[in-house]
């Protein structure tokens, strides 16, 4: 994937911890992203909030464009569904792409 820089760079999904506002309508809008060391940062803005699309495993994610100060970034929201014969629960998480 290229960085901001146009360089193509290694990266990898690493879940993140999101305050986010679940609206009237069960739309998710996130407020604020922090990181595994602590600091946190505010979305500025939201720019485009994509819908859920089918992935691997059971997986649906659903992809944001989000402004953080004057940087824009992808946020992606993951929902897998309940599936009895995996035996494992339903979860959503956020993630990002972090560079190597």
């Amino acid at each position: 994937m290229k960085d901001s820089k146009g360089r193509m760079r290694r990266v990898r999904k690493r879940y993140v911890d999101v305050v986010a506002r679940i609206r009237e309508d069960g739309s998710f809008e996130p407020l604020s992203v922090a990181w595994r060391d602590g600091r946190s940062f505010k979305v500025t803005e939201i720019v485009e909030a994509g819908e859920f699309r089918p992935g691997s495993d059971g997986h649906f994610t659903a992809r944001y464009r989000i402004r953080i100060g004057d940087r824009r970034t992808r946020l992606y929201l993951e929902q897998r569904l309940n599936r009895p014969e995996t035996g494992l629960p339903p979860t959503v998480r956020w993630w990002v792409h972090e560079f190597e």
